[in-house]
């Protein structure tokens, strides 16, 4: 499994302070870390997650192929989310996107998504496809409703 940054459980037991405490210090630590262009984010996943980002963009290492699918990805879960509140799709509905649409062909597809995997973008499991933790913390929420109204115009 892979884990960026650190659950609030375990920063509440190891510094044995309150959530209330937690949150004082992390706006604390925000504050110095702005100076360094750091800032704290929070994300859920299985739990609340806090981890540090750079303010400026971070070269991605995922090539175009791999930006659309993760885009078309983001645009059927953020509609998933949105109409039927379920934070999963089915491997089928993307198949039938981009397969059975002729953008891509099976084997291409399934080299994608396990890249994605790998690099913690997406997660996988008998549920179907959900965000992994690096969509959560490198696509705000905002990032992702726009991804999912840009893509949808085009694909869906």
């Amino acid at each position: 499994m892979l884990s960026i940054g650190a659950p609030e459980s375990r920063l509440l037991d190891g510094l044995g302070m309150s959530h209330e405490a937690l949150e004082r210090l992390l706006e604390q630590l925000q504050t110095h870390l702005a100076k360094l262009g750091l800032e704290i984010v929070q994300y859920y996943d299985n739990g609340t997650w806090y981890c540090v980002r750079s303010i400026f963009v971070a070269p991605n290492e995922l090539n175009t192929e791999e930006q659309a699918v993760l885009a078309t990805i983001i645009a059927l879960l953020e509609n998933e989310i949105t109409e039927h509140k379920r934070n999963a799709i089915r491997s089928k509905m993307l198949n039938n996107r981009l397969i059975e649409g002729n953008y891509m062909r099976s084997h291409k597809l399934r080299q994608i998504l396990s890249t994605l995997q790998r690099l913690g973008f997406i997660k996988r499991s008998s549920q179907g496809i959900t965000y992994g933790p690096r969509t959560l913390i490198e696509f705000s929420p905002e990032m992702r409703k726009e991804l999912h109204t840009k893509v949808s115009d085009i694909l869906l």
